[in-house]
């Protein structure tokens, strides 16, 4: 069965309806109050009547003739039996008298025995001209068996409310016939109230139709007033609030500073609250307007700068090295890295770059602060980090204590906005192991070395761009095959959980032990393990790390010869090095190349490197080879003058001889033979590497 719809009804309705039922409940409240105030009344009045009339009665009774008439009676009724002529002209006139009163049905006469305590029934006087009254007898006695009529006295007793088989409800009173000062009988006068009480509730029933008609009325003019004065208005509103929300002006329309004018069209005069609301709704329009122009002004912006976020995450992410293997053709070591901003950008970076064929370089640092300033603040200190260490080792310094300490100085000029950045910068010499660093203030190193993992104990400097003329101190360790390094920033150790316990170093250690010593999957797992140790809690700060583990150099072999450095020694460097060279089969052309390029620079060492005196020189040669080429890598060591000859400029081939300033040719043609020639001053010697694939 399908069901009815319920109909809503209106708010003028609703007051309606409940104003009427308010008002017909007040007025069944006054119905019944008006009936029983009316009836309270009624009974009242009959009370006072009949004890009136019972009075009236017993003061025109002769009481000697009375007690006669008693004296002589028989049978039931005294009607049938009082012979005595002045009971028949008592009756008479008692029955004129009582006639005058609608509801008096009869008067009843009765005599005391001489004992007081029992009665007899005289006679019973009725109204002339009406019906009689079959009952009354026994009901008017009745009030007497009730009473204990010694105790009645002279008083007689007070109308009192009896119930009649024929009449319903009527009222007795009953007054005393007085002889020589003593009560002889009794007159008792009985009244109906069913008639009584039908004009009562006749009455009743018109005030109560009267008052109905005036609510009835009183709730069509309130329907009315409410439908005019507050429905009307509301649904105006209800309106306005409809086109508010689903309208499209056009933009040319749009007025008073906002794209919506819906509650600018009401006209509410009402005088009173609705009017008030009309108004503030059309100063919220005004206001709502304007706040979502700027909302969406805000919004854009936001976007914006989300999109312009987007892009220096971008950029910052292609600032540093993310293609791994990083140098798939060295298998001397396995290098990787990761960093986790905390927000759309971080502060936090690493770096890794061969300085030279030989030299690789590690950096991991952390800039102070989030966002984008830190970001900034990290390229810059990148860029200078990896020239100042490029140019450093090209001028023959491995030292990453002078690196940091020319960064230092650097990023302390025009630091207005007082960062700083804590740095670690290890450099690695790949054919040795050894691993020379410095730490600005930032987290020591995990090493793994012969198989025991440790924290490195060596005392870092201070930060840089804190403070200038700051001095830092290099620390050297060698790396055996197998080695690894684990560099991080402080976003590892003080990962944070729920319970605002710390990662901590002695968690790092125990996931490091546990660990996969391949790169990739050592730096996973750390992450997973801080991740498991963290779940929902919030970070605040970068994570980046970086792994490398040494694998050595393997199965190449270095030859090397110690020589006097003198010009008559050049054949024997030379046939060392042809006999190397040809027992890989080098090409003509290339060998041809290497040999006057180590004839340049042995020459240039033996003449100038100890003069006047002499010394030696130590001749190293080695192969890298891969499945596509062999290379051959060719050093020269002396421990002369510091003297790096990449530095001299390249002379300008251009000009004729004459014009053209002397020396610089033979190692600018060295250069350009060479796949690299690279310098390094390493404690007191002096290191040159040339590199030819052959």
């Amino acid at each position: 069965m399908k069901k009815r719809k319920k109909k809503n009804m209106s708010i003028g309705d609703k007051v309606s309806a409940s104003s009427f039922n308010s008002a017909f409940g007040v007025l069944i409240s006054a119905v019944l109050i008006i009936a029983l105030i009316q009836t309270f009344n009624v009974i009242n009045s009959s009370k006072d009547t009949i004890e009136n009339l019972a009075y009236s009665i017993s003061q025109q009774v002769d009481a000697t003739k009375f007690v006669e008439a008693a004296e002589t009676a028989t049978g039931e009724f005294p009607s049938s039996v009082l012979a005595n002529q002045y009971v028949r002209t008592f009756k008479l006139k008692v029955a004129n008298i009582i006639k005058r009163y609608e509801h008096v049905k009869a008067a009843s006469f009765i005599v005391f025995a001489e004992d007081k305590q029992s009665y007899t029934y005289v006679f019973e006087v009725e109204p002339l001209g009406k019906e009689e009254s079959p009952g009354l007898v026994e009901q008017a006695t009745e009030v007497f068996r009730t009473k204990d009529l010694e105790n009645v006295g002279k008083s007689g007793i007070p109308g009192s409310l009896c119930r009649s088989k024929v009449y319903g409800t009527i009222i007795i009173a009953a007054e005393p016939i007085m002889s020589s000062g003593q009560a002889v009988g009794y007159v008792c006068v009985d009244m109906a109230l069913t008639q009584a009480f039908k004009e009562i509730w006749m009455f009743t029933l018109i005030v109560f139709l009267y008052l109905f008609l005036i609510s009835l009325v009183n709730m069509l003019f309130v329907r009315r007033y409410y439908k005019r004065n507050l429905v009307k208005p509301i649904n105006q509103i209800i309106e306005a609030a409809k086109e508010y929300i689903y309208e499209d002006i056009p933009d040319e329309e749009i007025d008073l500073d906002s794209k919506h004018c819906s509650f600018q069209k009401l006209r509410i005069e009402t005088g009173d609250e609705l009017q008030q609301l009309a108004s503030a709704m059309k100063n919220m329009e005004i206001d709502l307007g304007r706040y979502i122009d700027h909302l969406t002004r805000v919004t854009s912006e936001k976007q914006r700068m989300s999109t312009e976020l987007s892009l220096a995450n971008r950029i910052q992410a292609h600032m540093l090295p993310s293609i791994f293997p990083a140098f798939p053709d060295r298998d001397e070591f396995d290098l990787y890295a990761t960093m986790d901003p905390a927000k759309e950008v971080g502060g936090d970076f690493y770096d890794f770059f061969m300085v030279d064929h030989d030299h690789l370089a590690l950096v991991v640092a952390d800039v102070s602060g989030k966002g984008i300033p830190a970001a900034m603040f990290m390229m810059i200190s990148k860029i200078i980090i990896k020239n100042v260490t490029q140019n450093s080792v090209a001028e023959g310094h491995v030292s990453p204590a002078t690196v940091l300490q020319k960064a230092n100085s650097m990023l302390c000029e025009n630091n207005e906005d007082e960062m700083f950045v804590t740095v670690w910068l290890g450099i690695l010499e790949i054919s040795t192991g050894k691993l020379t660093y410095a730490n600005a203030g930032h987290e020591k190193p995990l090493f793994l070395h012969n198989g025991e993992w440790a924290f490195d104990t060596n005392r870092h400097g201070f930060v840089l761009a804190g403070m200038e003329g700051m001095r830092y101190k290099d620390y050297e360790t060698v790396l055996s095959p197998g080695d690894f390094i684990f560099q991080y920033t402080d976003g590892v150790t003080e990962a944070t959980n729920s319970k605002e316990e710390l990662f901590g170093e002695d968690r790092v250690i125990e996931v490091a032990k546990k660990s996969d010593l391949d790169t990739f999957k050592f730096l996973n797992n750390m992450r997973s393990k801080i991740d498991g140790f963290v779940k929902e809690a919030p970070q605040f700060d970068d994570i980046t790390m970086l792994g490398l583990k040494y694998n050595g150099v393997g199965d190449k072999k270095r030859y090397e010869l110690n020589i006097e450095a003198k010009v008559e020694n050049l054949d024997k460097v030379l046939g060392f090095i042809d006999e190397k060279l040809e027992g890989k089969e080098c090409s003509m052309k290339a060998q041809m190349q290497i040999d006057v390029a180590v004839e340049e620079l042995f020459v240039n060492v033996a003449n100038y490197a100890y003069a006047p005196n002499t010394g030696d020189v130590l001749i190293q040669i080695s192969f890298d080879e891969t499945e596509d080429s062999t290379t051959a890598v060719i050093s020269l060591i002396d421990g002369g003058v510091p003297y790096n000859p990449l530095l001299r400029a390249d002379p300008d081939i251009s000009l004729s001889a004459e014009d053209r300033q002397i020396g610089g040719l033979g190692i600018y043609m060295v250069k350009k033979s060479m796949d690299s020639v690279e310098y390094s001053h390493e404690g007191e010697s002096n290191k040159l590497t040339i590199r030819k694939k052959i």
